[in-house]
């Protein structure tokens, strides 16, 4: 690799303008050193700025220990403080790892013991708060269980419909390709998607669909709320992840582009399927006018 080439990289990392005229004037000077590829994968991946620190996993679990720690502490002192002489209460809680269920768990516990002695106080009519008291616990499990339905019903048809735009979104992507061999296009974007999915496996990546922005993005697998980087701490789009695979394993066209000209056809906003129904397109027609300029 050219030394220009990574201290440029490192540069764009620190925030630095690569055009501006004196970094010109020092990156010309290296323009013709050679570095080699270990070392400078060494360097990127062990270099961070702010925004790579913050999907790097290894930093997050440090710092969520750290601020959890203390949390630990006082909640184990209060365990200590209210629970004392309940040892069974007091174990139950302390064999709960994750500190905000130890502290959920502590709060019911609390509530708990405060309706025993409550009713320790013979305070009123005990037969008669029982069952006004079964009754209210019916009607809100009840209600409960006619709302989990509900928002599980609402839960399925929004995945259906994610499902759906993600998987036109992907076909229009494959449609895009150039292809090297001269399979069919159906087994040749099989084994292109197989290729792909393979690849992300191995590098511990997973493709999601994000409904609000339109697009593809590449997570960790182990931790979807991080970006997934390669192993120089850079972010990959999921169509460049998917072109180097392919491009890799020699399954892509060799050409001055690799992106399909042949005009696509818009659709309509109102087709007709095979029963005659009319099916209403429109949601699509923005997806496919990006997607078509995207290819273009």
């Amino acid at each position: 690799m050219v030394l220009q080439k990574l201290f440029e990289n490192l540069a764009k990392k620190a925030g630095v303008d690569i055009n501006d005229d004196s970094f010109k004037a020092i990156s010309e000077k290296i323009k013709d050193t050679e570095v080699s590829e270990e070392i400078a994968t060494k360097i990127e991946s062990n270099l961070y700025d702010v925004e790579s620190a913050k999907q790097n996993y290894t930093l997050k679990q440090h710092f969520t220990a750290l601020a959890l720690n203390g949390v630990d502490s006082e909640l184990l002192a209060t365990i200590d403080e209210l629970l004392d002489g309940n040892e069974d209460a007091k174990n139950e809680l302390i064999s709960i790892r994750s500190t905000p269920k130890r502290a959920a768990a502590l709060a019911k516990k609390i509530k708990e013991l405060e309706s025993v002695k409550t009713k320790a106080d013979g305070k009123g009519d005990d037969e008669k708060a029982k069952k006004a008291q079964e009754q209210i616990d019916k009607l809100v499990a009840e209600f409960k269980t006619k709302e989990a339905t509900y928002l599980s019903q609402i839960e399925t048809k929004e995945k259906e419909k994610l499902d759906t735009i993600s998987n036109f979104k992907e076909e229009l992507f494959f449609s895009g390709l150039k292809f090297a061999t001269d399979f069919d296009l159906e087994t040749n974007q099989l084994v292109a998607k197989q290729k792909i999915e393979k690849a992300l496996l191995e590098k511990g990546a997973k493709k999601i669909y994000n409904f609000t922005t339109g697009k593809f993005e590449l997570k960790r697998a182990d931790d979807l709320s991080l970006d997934y980087l390669d192993e120089r701490n850079n972010k990959s789009s999921f169509e460049d992840f998917a072109k180097g695979v392919l491009t890799q394993n020699k399954l892509l066209a060799v050409s001055d582009s690799q992106r399909d000209t042949t005009p696509k056809v818009p659709l309509q906003q109102h087709q007709t399927d095979s029963s005659g129904i009319k099916i209403d397109t429109s949601a699509f027609d923005k997806s496919v006018d990006e997607a078509i300029s995207y290819q273009n």
